[in-house]
This record gives structure tokens, sequence and C-alpha cells, in this order.
């Protein structure tokens, strides 16, 4: 009695909680049968207070001769995290701190052991607790052709961490996404002045005893000249962040951490100052003593640099196109990508129901203007199919995770919007349809159909 202790604690930050989360305890004592434990989550971002989850798990002997017994808490984590609402909400209420993508969590393991009075009973030893290292679970799922860690395992994602993870890496962070980066003058994607502000890059950001200073920096640039250069630095504490693309939001957004106007991309009469966004994002020392970490490439050569996103602003109807639909998904990185869909999107109807006979009157008498024959009920079903535009052979890679992502929104206008003008709708893609045209030119198409989540109602008769 009296011995059990942790043999393996959680020794990352961050993890994936859709990949193993192994935390172990050992004793010598011979009366344990095997140990529980209850997974604690924090009641508030920042907190400190944890509250039983109401999930127990059992830990059984992983070597039963050394006295070790292990728990994994990775699927019990899942329904605490990504649930996607702060991204569907946010069009009036931008949230840059996405704390509704993660939460911290700890287990309370402790023995079951055989009753000395009782033959055959067991009893929860609760006066002989321990507690594991706080790690935060985030919805990140990994893959085997991309590098997370030292040690080349699919379990530690430090490299989607901006900061120490309880691992120093070098510099291979990067943001929660796949989406190309672009260039300067091939800019990734467009940001239209008159979408809604949801247009984001996500991070992980881990500050503390090593980096302790997180910044953003934003370049702008107006017909292939630098204007100006800026940073903020929208948060002091470990966070999964959201980084503002919309031009409005950015001037935003900077008024309410800096308390003076930026001026940059927009000025105070309203007018785009720029055509142009780069965005970037470091985590340091304050005190100079550590190099600052940051997201980095390699190219086809072995060439190392900083990665810097580049996107351009419009304010040109479907950014000068015949037409637009914007996507925007969940990633795998647990990130938030957004697609802008120049090609053609046609749409079908179709409908189901129940036909019935019905008769008024006690004589059997059916006035004329009377439905005699009608349907009890009507469901209709609206499906879109969607063909791209030409894609390069790395766009075209990416957004094989809008076809495979869990969470699918549409952005369509809203007739007579007092707010915004401009709504996410749910939709659901039909992983079937998914097919890739791919020309002798190495040029891409991909083609795909989806439906929208909520079914359009029908009166009942």
């Amino acid at each position: 009695m009296g011995n059990f202790t942790k043999y393996r604690d959680i020794n990352r930050y961050w993890k994936s909680v859709y990949r193993p989360i192994i935390c172990s305890v050992r004793s010598t004592d011979s009366d344990i049968a095997f140990c529980r434990g209850e997974i604690m989550v924090e009641q508030t971002w920042d907190s400190g207070v944890y509250s039983p989850t109401g999930i127990v798990i059992d830990g059984h002997a992983k070597l039963k001769f050394a006295g070790i017994y292990e728990f994994n808490l990775m699927d019990h984590c899942r329904h605490f995290v990504c649930s996607g609402s702060f991204l569907a909400d946010s069009s009036g209420n931008f949230q840059m701190q996405s704390q509704g993508e993660c939460s911290r969590f700890k287990i309370v393991m402790w023995p079951v052991r055989y009753s000395g009075v009782l033959q055959n009973a067991l009893y929860d030893d609760l006066t002989d607790s321990v507690s594991s290292n706080i790690f935060i679970g985030v919805g990140a799922t990994t893959h085997d052709t991309q590098h997370y860690n030292m040690s080349e395992n699919l379990q530690d994602i430090d490299s989607l961490v901006l900061g120490d993870n309880g691992w120093i890496l070098p510099n291979v962070h990067s943001f929660l996404t796949e989406m190309p980066g672009g260039t300067q003058n091939s800019p990734s994607q467009i940001i239209n002045r008159d979408e809604d502000i949801d247009s984001s890059l996500y991070a992980l950001v881990e500050l503390g005893s090593v980096y302790d200073t997180f910044l953003i920096y934003y370049r702008a640039y107006l017909n292939g000249s630098f204007v100006g250069m800026t940073t903020m630095q929208p948060t002091t504490t470990s966070t999964h962040i959201r980084i503002p693309l919309h031009p409005d939001r950015i001037e935003q957004e900077y008024l309410m951490h800096t308390g003076s106007a930026l001026n940059l991309f927009v000025d105070g009469s309203g007018n785009l100052l720029s055509d142009r966004v780069c965005v970037f994002m470091t985590a340091s020392d304050s005190s100079s003593v550590a190099q600052s970490i940051y997201p980095t490439y390699t190219d086809e050569y072995g060439n190392f640099g900083a990665k810097w996103y580049n996107f351009a602003i419009s304010e040109e109807k479907n950014d000068g196109h015949c037409q637009k639909t914007k996507f925007l998904f969940k990633n795998h990185l647990g990130g938030y990508d957004f697609f802008n869909c120049y090609g053609t999107i046609s749409k079908s109807v179709s409908t189901s129901g129940q036909e019935m006979q019905s008769h008024y009157g006690l004589t059997g008498y059916t006035p004329s203007s009377q439905h005699t024959r009608k349907m009890l009920w009507t469901q209709r079903e609206d499906e879109f199919s969607v063909f791209s535009q030409p894609l390069t052979t790395e766009k075209a890679d990416w957004l094989a995770g809008l076809i495979t992502s869990p969470q699918v929104w549409v952005e369509e206008d809203i007739k007579d919007g007092f707010y915004t003008k401009k709504r996410k709708i749910p939709v659901i893609i039909d992983q079937a349809s998914y097919s890739l045209h791919t020309t002798e030119d190495s040029v891409h198409f991909i083609q795909f159909k989806y439906t929208k989540s909520q079914r359009r109602t029908t009166q009942r008769t």
C-alpha cells in the first residue's frame, strides 16, 4: 500500500485527440486487480479549474510482472474539442482565440484492489490516487508523409505547435493548413471585401518558459509596390488562435489590441489601400536569449526559408469572374480552410412524398375546389454539382481535404440581411461523386456534388 506512482506521464503540452494519449502508473502491491481513472476537463479556458467529465476508464496491466497499468485517453477526449461552432457563429463576432476547438485535460488515476474482508470483492482505493500532467487536446490528424517531430512518429504534433511543446524543434513549424501559400505575384487565393470576415489562418501557440512572445506580421502591397508592414500581438498565453486575413478585420483587430488605427489596408473612410496581404508569425524570447521560431518551407532544391502566406484583396464582384462559390471546411490539422470556386455549379431538385386519398362530407359530396387526392407529405432535396476552375497539382492535392472533411460550409447571400449580407450554410459532400480530371499539361479540374445539411421543408397536409 502507498507505492502507487506515475510511470509514464503525458510529456507534451499539445496532443492530438485522434492519436494515442498514453499515461501509465506503477505499483508493486499484490492486491491490485486493475486501475481506474477519471478524465477531468478545464471548465473555462485559462481558469485552472477542472471538473469531472463523468468518463471513467480502466487501466489494465501492460507489464503485470512489473506492476505497470496503462491508460489511453484518445477516444474519450474527442467529444470536448472540434465543435466547429465558433466558425459558424463568428460572422458578427470574430473570435481570435478559438478555444472552442481545444480543451485542457488531465486524468486522475487510482487502484482497484481486492478486498481483504470479502472474498473476490473489489473496491476503489481513492485514498491512493495520482494525477497526470495537464495537456491540451486538439483535433489534428497526422499522416505518414508529413514531418511532425524528431522521433518521426505519428503521435506527437510538435511541428504544429509554435513554441515549446515539451520538445524543442528546429524551424519546421507550420500553420494549421496545407493550403498553398502562394507568392506576392501569384497569391494563394483572393479575399473579397464583400465576403464575410471569417477568412483566416490558424495556429497552435505555446507560450511559457522558453518562448513568451507571439507576433503576427502583415505586409501590404499595392500594384506590386510595397506599402508597409506591421506586427500585432493578439495573445500572451497559449491558445489555438485564428489569424484574420480580411482587410477590414485586420484593421479592427489592430485597433482593439493597440488602441490606434492601422490604416494599412483600409483607411478611415473605408477606402481600400492595398491589393495584397502577406502573413507570417513568430514566437520568441523577449530577452533575446533564444532564437525566434517561425513557419518554414523547403523547396524542391532543398532551399530553406521563412514561409509567408500571400493573398490578393479585391472589391470586384465575384473577384472579376462570372460566378463564384466560397467553400469553408475543417482540415485534418484542426484549422479551417477556404476555397473560392469560379467554375460551373449546376443545381437539380428532387422530391419524394406520400400520396393519400381523402373524402369530404357525410353524403360523399366533394366540392370541385377540394383535393381528393393529395400529398400527405413532400420531401425536397437540392443537389449541387461543382466543376472547378483549372487548378495546379498542389492545389488539387490540397482540395482532397475538402471532399473528406466532416464539416463543410458554403457562403451564400442573405436576402435583406441586417448584421451581415452573408451566411455560412452547412453542406454534405457526396464523396462518391468526387473525380479528378488532369490534362496532359498537368492542369487539374475537380468535380463533386453536395447537398445542404438542412433539407428545405414543405407544408404538410
